[in-house]
């Protein structure tokens, strides 16, 4: 899918910014390469938040935020919490008992993706 750029310029201001736009999905930067790589994300994120999770899938940090639209903070916070502060990525069949039993941010969500 090719992207539409837009160059623009805050009101009332003097900062210029760009914006990426690709199907439905929009996202601005103060650099080209961020704004194309946020728009980037938001159709990825789009896409995890209707795939089904199977045993085997390995879940990143990064995809339980987009599944569940948990922040970066309370992520690190439970991790820790759970003595998995090195932990970056893990199975699907190992961290859903976890994010049941601590009742973790988005579990239902999560649960609802699971096939298994």
């Amino acid at each position: 899918m090719t992207a539409t750029i837009y160059h623009a310029k805050s009101v009332n201001k003097e900062r210029y910014f760009y914006i990426a736009q690709m199907g439905e999905f929009y996202a601005h930067g103060e650099e080209l390469k961020g704004a194309m790589e946020d728009v980037r994300y938001k159709m990825m994120a789009d896409r995890m938040k209707k795939e089904p999770i199977h045993a085997d899938t390995i879940v990143s940090i990064e995809h339980y935020r987009a599944i569940t639209g948990a922040c970066k903070a309370g992520c690190a916070m439970w991790l820790e919490s759970n003595g998995l502060a090195e932990v970056k990525e893990m199975r699907a069949d190992m961290l859903l008992p976890l994010l049941q039993k601590s009742n973790a941010y988005g579990y239902e969500r999560f649960r609802s993706l699971v096939t298994f």
